[in-house]
């Protein structure tokens, strides 16, 4: 069966394989070096809520990490890094938090708020958006189960209705 390769700079790429299911994870230097920087390296402003370890002597398993201070738009806040690291962004109003949720145009959105429908009309861009307290976005995931697609990296910007 011929397998057919794409590949990414510095992400992760596929292969098509006809007739049977393949999955293929590329890690290539950039990649792991964007990740590295990202488990190690405080931007000003930033400061670890919990900090990373690294766990083997080649530094390849770590422990998971999570920023406060992330701001918006910034190098981390607008990079997939693809491992365990989670960055917090912070914002003063809901309204800001609204037109951040659009500008990133999430695949998930989850309106964790007092009142999510009064917020729903605010949100253009979004593949899902799960509303309330009860309802985190795995119940969606289980609900529609394997076979759904939703925009991911920003494409619900252009995608979404």
């Amino acid at each position: 069966m011929p397998l057919h390769g794409k590949r990414k700079s510095g992400g992760i790429g596929n292969v098509n394989c006809f007739g049977c299911a393949v999955w293929c994870v590329t890690i290539d230097h950039n990649t792991w070096s964007r990740l590295l920087d990202a488990l190690t390296v405080l931007a000003p402003g930033e400061e670890w809520l919990l900090e990373p370890r690294r766990l083997d002597a080649d530094g390849r398993v770590w422990t998971p990490g999570i920023k406060v201070g992330v701001r918006a738009g910034s190098q981390f806040h607008r990079t997939e890094y693809f491992g365990p690291v989670l960055g917090l962004v912070t914002v003063d109003t809901l309204e800001e938090a609204m037109d951040l949720a659009n500008r990133i145009a999430a695949e998930h959105l989850e309106l964790q708020v007092e009142d999510p429908f009064s917020c729903l009309s605010k949100i253009r861009h979004a593949g899902a958006i799960f509303l309330g307290h009860h309802t985190p976005e795995a119940v969606g995931d289980y609900t529609a189960g394997p076979n759904h697609v939703l925009p991911t990296m920003g494409t619900a910007r252009f995608s979404s209705s």
